[in-house]
């Protein structure tokens, strides 16, 4: 997936205002869109090795596939091992599926949104990990105890 060049571009916010450069071409548009979706926002800063906003790390947390969460904080750790991302990604990555989909919809999903919109500072990610974290404890504290064997 390309960085978002051709969104950017269909918003007016790549600084040409003539109509034309205004104009991509919606498959361009819509792959962007798929990579979102799909969670892959981090593909393009990732491959070029510039620094990656957290809205990019909450998208990749927030739809890549749950099989694909280990190797998602292996990656979080080799590229933030100093910053929060490592350690909710570490999280996330240890859900069991019904917790990762709460927690999903909950939490992470709705964080990405409002980082999207508002290119939330660093203190919001730091939140979000607080967030998850007491959601995680919170759900281990109300399971009955396992059956004795």
């Amino acid at each position: 997936m390309r960085p978002m060049y051709s969104l950017r571009r269909l918003l007016g916010m790549a600084g040409d205002a003539t109509p034309s450069a205004r104009a991509p071409a919606w498959s361009d548009v819509v792959g962007e869109a798929r990579g979102l979706l799909d969670g892959h926002a981090a593909d393009p800063y990732l491959a070029s090795g510039r620094p990656t906003p957290t809205w990019v790390w909450f998208n990749v947390l927030a739809h890549r596939p749950a099989d694909e969460m280990n190797e998602v904080a292996r990656l979080a750790v080799a590229c933030e091992a100093d910053r929060p991302v490592a350690a909710l990604a570490w999280i996330v990555a240890h859900l069991l599926p019904a917790e990762l989909e709460a927690v999903r919809r909950e939490i992470l999903v709705p964080a990405e949104l409002d980082a999207l919109g508002g290119g939330q500072p660093p203190e919001r990610l730091e939140a979000v990990l607080r967030t998850v974290r007491r959601r995680v404890a919170s759900h281990h504290r109300r399971r009955p105890p396992a059956p004795a064997s």
